[in-house]
This record gives structure tokens, sequence and C-alpha cells, in this order.
């Protein structure tokens, strides 16, 4: 298997490379520092999970607005000038929010919400483009192994970031004798994250500007394949429910219910990331072996069963097994999931595809926010993740009934 990625790799061209840099360094950045330590930022200037959620869900709210201008806006402007202003206004929200210590509290609820608006808007004018770009910058013997190997730079990316996010603190916290019950050494290392997103605007710089036009070959035949759409644009709505459920509450959990460190969790984080990473590898195995449709199904319902334990045992070895086991579950349906979304339509539809998918996403998102705080402030952590659980089986079911099924009628766009 490594000698078929190291083949493989060595046909990406300089453009797929500086793209895949862009996409690791929002990991490490978003998903690793901020993912680690920003909701305990907001702990610790003395929020509880409601706000919480609303920060996080009006976010996701907004990603999700912003999905369908994104794409057309890049169809005007090109993918390129457009991915660099997304990342542009993400280093700008995130130094916002990590200055938000400093804003008299009379207006501090706002300037978070606002500046993770800003944050967020960034967002879909990345990850829109990001599949079709993907596509549009390999051949077909490479689609499967650029997926995977992109799926696995994001974690592998998020873990350092995760295990970086958990330290800093720390650091900063000896270096201006603060306690970690303090938010400054937060915001000194969410500074750090937004900061070495410049990284990924200077790899977008770089890049070349990617053609999106397919080659004349006649009239497009039919309309855009709205029931595929459809379809898939749901069970994705469905998925990030159950996920942002468990992803958005985790660490709060972590903290929150059962005491562990900040360096603690962000080293469960970061080996979790780890794992993933390792996780994406296996998927064109798999789906060679067993087809796109089974891959996906089995693990969605595979993720669902792996955070019962979050739910059902209160110990946070248990809550780091659970969560390892449920996201490694998630690395594999990421580039199957996908894939298969995009090979599912014909190339002038990817983008509509793309943009459907964002859009639902960040509607789920918003809604795991939204509703997973409320659960959590009035129900309990517990009985949250089991909801979330469920949802997640539903989502496999549901894939299973549209593409899985041998009655299933919806076809190719």
């Amino acid at each position: 298997m490594l000698k078929t990625y190291i083949a493989k790799m060595r046909l990406f061209s300089r453009n797929l490379w500086l793209v895949l840099i862009a996409m690791a360094m929002i990991s490490f950045s978003y998903m690793g520092i901020f993912g680690a330590i920003f909701n305990l930022y907001l702990l610790r200037l003395g929020y509880g999970p409601e706000f919480v959620g609303q920060v996080n869900g009006s976010g996701w709210l907004i990603y999700a607005l912003a999905c369908l201008p994104a794409g057309l806006l890049s169809r005007r402007f090109g993918v390129r000038r457009m991915m660099i202003l997304g990342e542009v206004l993400t280093v700008v929200g995130m130094v916002a929010v990590a200055l938000s210590e400093l804003i008299p509290g009379a207006w501090q609820r706002e300037w978070i919400l606002g500046s993770n608006l800003l944050a967020y808007v960034g967002g879909p004018l990345i990850w829109v483009n990001a599949a079709p770009v993907l596509m549009a910058s390999t051949g077909p013997g490479e689609q499967e192994h650029a997926f995977s190997v992109q799926f696995a730079l994001n974690p592998l990316a998020a873990f350092i970031g995760n295990v970086a996010g958990g330290l800093l603190p720390g650091v900063f916290g000896a270096m201006l004798g603060l306690s970690l019950h303090e938010a400054a050494p937060y915001r000194y290392a969410l500074l750090v994250g937004a900061l070495s997103l410049v990284i990924g605007v200077w790899a977008l710089l770089a890049m070349a500007e990617v053609s999106m036009e397919q080659p004349k070959q006649g009239p497009t035949r039919g309309v855009a394949p709205y029931a595929i759409i459809i379809a898939i644009a749901a069970f994705y709505l469905v998925r990030a429910v159950g996920e942002f459920m468990v992803r958005t509450f985790y660490n709060v959990y972590m903290d929150a219910e059962l005491g562990v460190p900040t360096a603690q969790i962000g080293a469960i984080l970061g080996v979790v990331q780890l794992a993933s990473a390792v996780a994406a590898l296996v998927t064109p195995t798999l789906t060679a072996r067993w087809g796109d449709v089974r891959t996906v199904i089995t693990s969605v319902v595979a993720s669902g069963l792996f955070v019962l334990p979050l739910a059902l045992v209160p110990h946070w070895g248990a809550a780091a097994g659970s969560y390892l086991l449920m996201f490694a579950a998630l690395a594999i349906l990421r580039p199957s999931a996908m894939l298969y979304s995009q090979r599912r339509v014909r190339p002038e539809w990817r983008s509509l595809m793309s943009g459907a998918v964002e859009l639902v996403w960040g509607t789920g998102g918003a809604s795991a926010s939204w509703l997973g705080g409320h659960l959590a402030a009035t129900m309990g952590y517990a009985p949250m993740f089991g909801i979330a659980a469920g949802i997640l089986v539903m989502a496999g079911l549901f894939f299973w009934a549209c593409f899985g099924a041998k009655r299933t009628g919806i076809a190719i766009g």
C-alpha cells in the first residue's frame, strides 16, 4: 500500500500540493489549536455550555448561508482568488476572537459572536472549492489517493495543532505567572493558531488559477441531477448533526464534567487526529474491496456505535477511546463519501454538488451546536451523546435506503 501511495503522490501536480498545504494549515490552526482550546477559552471568560453552543451554532449557520454565494463568486472571480480571500477572512476573524478578553464586558458577547462569524464566512470560500479543485487537479487514477492524502494530512496537521493547543496555554501561563483557570494564557495560544494560517495564505498565493471549465463535448444533457444532490445532501445533514453534537462539546465535557487537565485534553485530541490520519489512508483499500457505498454505510454506522461508551461510561479513558474510534471511522467515511458524491454527478454539476454538501454541513453544524448546548444544559452530556450516536446510525440507514438497497432508483446525473 505504501509503495502505491508513493507512486501516486509522485504524479501530484504543484497546484495539488499547494492546495493540500493550504488545507493542512487550516486543520492545524482552526481544527487543531482552536479546536482544542477555543471552547475552553469561552469557559475561562465565564460563559457556559449554552453560549458555547450559540457561538458554534451561529458560526455554522453563517457558514451554511455563505455556501451558495461562495460558489457563485468563485465562478465569477476564480477559485484561487476566492480561496485566498477565504483564508484571509478566517485569519482576521480568528485574531479578533482571540482578543475577546480585552473587549469590555458590555460588548464582549457581541464581539465574540461577530468575530467568530467573520472567521466562518471565510470557510465556504475555501471548502466549497476544495473538492472540485482536487478533481480538476488529478487524473482518474489519482483521485482516490489524492482525496485520501488530503483527509490524512488534515488530521495529521490537526494532531500537531491539538497537541500545541493543549501545551501552549501552560507555556504562556508559566511565562506570565498566570493560572490555567484564567483566560490570558488561552488568548495568546489562540493568537499563535490564528497567525500560523498565514502559511496557508502563502500557499494559495503561489498556486496557479484552476480552470473549472470542462472540455466542450456538445450540449449538456438533461437538467441538474436534483434527486441525487438532495439525497446526498440529506445524508450529510443528518450525519453533521450527529457528528457535531459530539465534536462541539467533547472538550467542554472533558474539562467541565471529568476535570481533565487542558494539556491532557490536547494530547488526547492529538492522538485522535493521528489515528484519523492513519485510518484515512486505508480508505482506497476498503473502497476497492467493498465499494464506495458499503464503505460509507459501514463507517458511519460504526462511528455512531463507537460514541456509546462516551455516553455510558463517565471516565476519561472511556471518553478518549470512544472519541478515537469514532474519529477513525469518520476518517474513512470522509474521503469515500466526498469522492462518491463527486463521481455520482457529471463534471458540470460538481460545484453544485459541493456547494449543496457544504451548505447542509453548515446547517447541520449549527443545529447540532444549538441543540447540543440546550440538551447538555438541561439533560446533561451523557444523554446528549447518546442521542448523537443514534443520529449517526440513522444517517447510515438513510444512505443504505437511498444507495445501498437493491430497489433504489436514484440514477447518475
